[in-house]
């Protein structure tokens, strides 16, 4: 190689060194959250920063979630200008991010939640069952009822039949974040009681106090069924003798 073409050589190494433009490197920056690591790159100067995150690009500020475990990410960075000459880039700067697991965090709302409790009333007819919770009007606690292992309404009704029935009920309080809690109760619905004949004042019996009552639900105009004995559909004295029939029957 002559001296001429070395010169050359060494002339054209010089033109490109002298128009050549050093960008400075990004500075990456990392905020931590209790959900989420934010990464951030910066440079001195008006030059485009490109950033990637495990070899992917991304826009910043970029937000990494935390998750159930701790993960690693590679944040990458470099900086860029571009010049009718050409593109210049910086160098390119890496940072290894560490983001832990996300931390439990306690649960809004009343802790702990309360035991259920059961409510039974009786009637005639019908018994009824309702399965409570303190606060369970907050949005936070919900209560639910259980007849025999079947989830059903609360509360619940149960009409009465000819026969005693047991009824075994569960009723759980549940709280978002938390152990459902339960409790447990068994009743016995008593069997619909068959009304007596004659039994005007509604003890059971049929005697003198009936024949009272009677005859003042006639003098007081009182058409009721009940007191219509002998089905002519009047309350008159005729019901009188029929009670007066059965009483005598009866002893």
């Amino acid at each position: 190689m002559t001296k001429k073409v070395l010169l050359f050589l060494l002339m054209l190494m010089m033109a490109s060194n002298f128009f050549a433009i050093n960008l400075p490197d990004p500075v990456i920056t990392v905020e931590e959250g209790e959900e989420y690591y934010v990464v951030d790159a910066q440079v001195e100067g008006d030059y485009e920063i490109s950033v990637f995150c495990n070899n992917r690009q991304v826009e910043t500020p970029y937000a990494i979630p935390r998750l159930d475990d701790d993960r690693d990410y590679l944040i990458s960075a470099y900086a860029r200008l571009q010049t009718d000459d050409g593109c210049f880039y910086s160098n390119i700067v890496e940072l290894m991010v560490q983001v832990p697991a996300l931390e439990e965090q306690p649960q809004p709302g009343p802790y702990p939640p309360h035991w259920p409790y059961f409510q039974v009333t009786e009637g005639d007819r019908y018994y009824t069952v309702t399965a409570h919770c303190i606060e369970e009007g907050s949005e936070y606690i919900s209560v639910r009822l259980y007849c025999d292992g079947i989830l059903v309404d609360n509360p619940y009704i149960i009409e009465r039949t000819h026969e005693d029935i047991e009824y075994v009920f569960e009723a759980w309080a549940h709280c978002d974040g938390y152990e459902d809690l339960s409790a447990e109760m068994a009743i016995v619905v008593p069997a619909l009681e068959e009304p007596v004949s004659g039994d005007m004042n509604g003890d059971k019996e049929v005697g003198i106090a009936d024949v009272n009552t009677l005859i003042n639900a006639i003098l007081s105009s009182n058409g009721e069924e009940k007191y219509d004995l002998n089905g002519d559909g009047e309350v008159t004295v005729a019901d009188v003798m029929a009670l007066i029939n059965l009483i005598i029957w009866a002893n």
